[in-house]
């Protein structure tokens, strides 16, 4: 039995998923139930590495599976809504005052407290990071993703049909979007995703210019062909 057969409670883990999968907005493409079972998984391993009471397990796994369940209401302050979901929850499954008090605690230490002027660095996944802002972008870089090139790992892709939406959502009218890799895998991946939907529309030019990456490079070097791909609103 593993850490978290031992300090979850089945039928609080059995909610908390089932809500996540079926009530969630499946435009979060980051935020959502596999985000929250990689987190707990995370968790888990760094865990492990300490001695951790059975009550540090049981309000830490807690605080994995309900930090983001305030986006079943809204990303706006989410970890304020997860903490007061939490609190409204967690006494039907047998957790004191004092053990929500830590849980809430853990919670909202996850907020980020980022106040961007004219320059913002973001170490982490885009997906999260377009999820939370609240302003509109003109254009965005993907410059050479991570191709996951085996089948089982399809769904890590950066772009997808969820993806597309989530930056419909975040770009400006006449913003533009720039892809970049030199894996055919991903470049037959990136064209089939986009030949399956009808919100953005490929065209020609990019009046923004780059300066030539490593990853560029160490493609060009290996004979790759490096695929760009703009896009716009249609």
């Amino acid at each position: 039995m593993n850490e978290i057969e031992k300090h979850i409670n089945p039928e609080l883990k059995e909610k908390i998923f089932d809500d996540l999968s079926n009530i969630l907005d499946e435009n979060y493409s980051y935020h959502n139930l596999d985000h929250t079972k990689r987190v707990i998984s995370a968790a888990v391993d760094i865990g492990s590495n300490y001695d951790l009471s059975e009550k540090d397990w049981r309000c830490l796994l807690a605080a994995c599976l309900l930090h983001d369940y305030g986006f079943i209401e809204s990303h706006v302050e989410h970890e304020k809504i997860s903490a007061k979901l939490s609190s409204q929850i967690l006494p039907k499954y047998g957790f004191s005052e004092t053990d929500i008090q830590i849980i809430n605690s853990l919670i909202i230490v996850t907020k980020l407290e980022e106040k961007p002027k004219n320059l913002f660095l973001y170490n982490g996944d885009a997906r999260e990071f377009l999820e939370i802002i609240g302003y509109k972008v003109s254009f965005v870089r993907i410059h050479f993703p991570d191709p996951w090139p085996k089948k089982k790992h399809i769904k890590r892709r950066l772009i997808s049909k969820n993806f597309l939406h989530l930056l419909d959502q975040k770009i400006s009218k006449k913003g533009k979007i720039e892809i970049i890799t030199d894996s055919k895998i991903y470049q037959d991946h990136i064209e089939e995703v986009l030949g399956e939907q009808k919100i953005f529309k490929q065209i020609d030019s990019f009046e923004i210019s780059y300066e030539v990456s490593t990853f560029h490079r160490k493609g060009l070097k290996k004979g790759h062909e490096v695929k760009r791909y703009v896009l716009t609103k249609i």
